[in-house]
């Protein structure tokens, strides 16, 4: 092969070629194995806290767009269709295979000769036994895009080497965040691999961080390293068992790290795509649940949030949620019980996929794919089975305190069906046509319904803009507000709004301030 084994070349000495002036290593560093981990970064001389270990220029992370495919011009006119991922895993098989005189051929020869122990080197019987567990659509989503790699470019790459590449890449990829140009609103989010920073192994509670400085980014001590401690990293995001055994094949040391995952749901009423925009600008665009060990539900607010009936939706109890503030359970009463009994009949669901198909880890050999899998279905199961008990348990808390909030709860809204007349009185009523009056009234009232929802859920919507104000006064204020606002907060969205009189308007922002005359 075109590629030489790192082991005959001092690693950092390549980094550091790679990354030229602007670029630095810590002199401490060096490089070592850490057991069942692999190669990592180890401190041959104390490290204090907050020194720099490592900085890397902008021009020396791969990352989509500035990829090096002049040096590949076989490659680059049959990279059209590629995600950002596959994009990046093509262009490390393509390096790694011909680009011997490209100056990213010194990145090439640190990394690795062996590919990581992740889904993608699975037998597909070992990918098959996470069946009913989180882990197993994301193995497969990983092996799906390997196969159409390997389709794609068979002239050109064999799948071992795209395989290699993909384990390199997933396991060493970082999610970069960078803020925009000067008259640009925002950041640019995108996956990059970071030469030597990608050197690090894992850990869940290391205190290391980054920072970005001019067109370098720096990775900091976040405490004292001590001589001959590794050097790790969290790999940024709060990462749980299923993502660490799909895309590094390992799981979380401690098991109190690990979670379950679940999308927040939204009722569908009227509010729906009120509430689901919320729900996603407070999570970033990420809007998951966390089910944590011992039943902990993480971001279980915004999951009552998407299940609050209509009756109890105002901008009071929005915002308490999205505050996290403590709030009167006869106050969400209906709401509480719809988001718990949601809650306790999907972790039932989880519990029950994961009995089913516990049978095929029988069939494995004694291996490390096994030892992983079956711990992490223990895991698993255990979260499932500790939040279905919390959920009964609630619900049952739920139906004990009903009688005693009894005369405090409102009845859930029910809309009442029409009467309709019978007899010669319902011939009567079809044969003659409603007054002029009447159709005028019914036209103009179904048009500015209609005008008011576009107002309220266009992005730049004057109706939504309102509801955004009078929430946030709302918020501020909370019981001390007079009820007026709190209607207005509450039906800004509604088919029918209550207006209230004019100086009210004034002083909740709506108009400008009376004048002295």
């Amino acid at each position: 092969p075109s590629w030489v084994a790192e082991d005959n070349y001092d690693v950092l000495t390549l980094l550091r070629g790679l990354f030229g002036p602007d670029g630095f290593i810590h002199s401490h560093l060096r490089l070592g194995f850490s057991g069942g981990a692999g190669r990592g970064l180890f401190a041959a001389r104390e490290v204090k806290q907050h020194e720099v270990l490592l900085q890397v220029p902008l021009t020396r992370i791969l990352r989509r767009g500035k990829l090096p495919w002049s040096e590949l011009s076989g490659f680059k006119a049959r990279r059209k269709g590629l995600s950002e991922d596959e994009e990046i895993i093509v262009n490390l098989a393509a390096v790694r295979k011909y680009g011997l005189y490209s100056e990213w051929y010194r990145y090439i020869r640190s990394l690795p000769l062996e590919e990581p122990n992740s889904t993608l080197a699975w037998q597909p019987k070992e990918v098959a036994a996470l069946r009913g567990a989180p882990a197993h659509e994301l193995a497969r989503t990983l092996r799906r895009q390997l196969k159409r790699l390997c389709r794609r470019y068979a002239s050109s790459l064999d799948c071992d080497e795209l395989r290699w590449a993909a384990g390199v890449y997933w396991s060493r990829a970082h999610q970069v965040e960078l803020p925009r140009e000067a008259n640009h609103r925002g950041s640019d989010r995108f996956h990059a691999l970071l030469p030597g920073i990608d050197l690090l192994n894992f850990d869940a509670r290391s205190a290391n961080y980054f920072r970005l400085a001019e067109n370098t980014i720096v990775y900091i001590a976040g405490q004292d390293i001590a001589t001959g401690e590794e050097v790790l990293d969290n790999y940024g995001e709060d990462k749980n068992d299923a993502y660490l055994l799909a895309h590094y094949g390992f799981l979380h040391h401690d098991a109190a790290y690990s979670y379950n995952s679940m999308n927040v749901p939204v009722r569908k009423d009227m509010n729906h795509e009120l509430k689901r925009r919320m729900i996603t600008s407070s999570l970033g665009g990420a809007a998951e649940l966390k089910i944590r060990p011992n039943g902990d539900v993480e971001n279980i607010n915004l999951l009552r949030l998407g299940f609050m009936v209509p009756e109890d939706f105002s901008a009071l109890n929005a915002y308490a949620l999205l505050a996290r503030t403590p709030v009167p359970v006869e106050r969400l009463y209906y709401t509480e019980l719809a988001a718990v009994t949601w809650l306790g009949e999907s972790c039932h669901e989880g519990l029950e996929r994961m009995r089913t198909h516990d049978h095929l880890v029988q069939s494995l050999c004694n291996d490390i794919p096994k030892v992983l899998i079956t711990e992490y279905r223990e895991r698993t199961l255990q979260i499932w089975k500790e939040c279905a008990q919390v959920a009964d348990h609630r619900l049952e808390e739920l139906g004990q305190l009903r009688n005693r909030f009894q005369p405090l709860l409102r009845p859930p809204l029910k809309p009442e069906p029409a009467s309709q007349p019978t007899g010669a009185a319902a011939l009567t009523v079809q044969a003659s046509p409603p007054p002029a009056a009447n159709q005028d009234q019914s036209r103009y009232a179904l048009k500015a319904a209609a005008q008011r929802r576009s107002r309220c859920f266009s992005p730049g919507g004057k109706g939504r803009r309102d509801a955004v104000r009078l929430s946030k006064a709302a918020m501020m204020c909370g019981p001390s507000c007079p009820s007026w606002l709190h209607v207005l907060a509450s039906s800004t969205c509604e088919p029918v709004s209550w207006a209230p009189p004019a100086l009210e308007r004034r002083l909740a922002g709506f108009a400008p301030p009376i004048s002295h005359q």
